[in-house]
């Protein structure tokens, strides 16, 4: 039965969370935070297996990366917003216009975080069930097979015995 969850409320709360700060920030600052949460990700991504290497790490290969990844997206995220604070000086989007536009930048870049969310904590959450009686869920999980079969498979390196019980594939 699908009714509004606590995870709906989440969600709602959330997005307009984001929604809003965007309208309040305008569209050119939404702007400079998309590029910093974009560049960030990315940057920590790229770069979560140098110190593995540098430093030989032998232990947890995947508790490793998570916490490169982490520190990394924190490290880039902080640089990134002392850089993007200095240029947003430079502009006053201070107009209605602006601000509509990063309502909706605000809305796109919460949308990305939730499926980045859902696909980091699918196999968790696939079968709880304040998930399957959600109201936005199956928008979150269609929305999250369009955007992997645009981004196609992740290469698994390194996997050792890397198995899925069939009891969490999906039709």
């Amino acid at each position: 039965m699908i009714t509004f969850s606590i995870f709906d409320a989440v969600f709602f709360i959330l997005l307009a969370t984001f929604s809003l700060r965007g309208f309040f920030k305008g569209f050119l600052k939404e702007i400079f935070s998309f590029i910093i949460w974009v560049s960030s990700l990315a940057l920590a991504w790229g770069l979560r297996q140098f110190p593995i290497e540098l430093l030989n790490i032998n232990s947890s290969m995947l508790l490793a990366e998570t916490f490169f990844f982490i520190l990394f997206f924190i490290i880039f995220f902080i640089l990134l917003v002392l850089i993007f604070k200095v240029i947003s000086f430079a502009f006053n989007p201070k107009t209605f216009i602006s601000n509509v536009i990063g309502f909706f930048l605000g809305l796109i870049k919460f949308y990305i975080f939730t499926i980045i969310l859902f696909l980091s904590a699918d196999e968790y959450i696939i079968d709880k069930y304040w998930w399957n009686s959600s109201i936005v869920s199956p928008y979150i999980y269609n929305s999250s097979i369009l955007i992997g079969n645009i981004i196609g498979e992740i290469p698994m390196e390194d996997l050792d015995n890397f198995a899925i019980e069939p009891s969490k594939l999906v039709d």
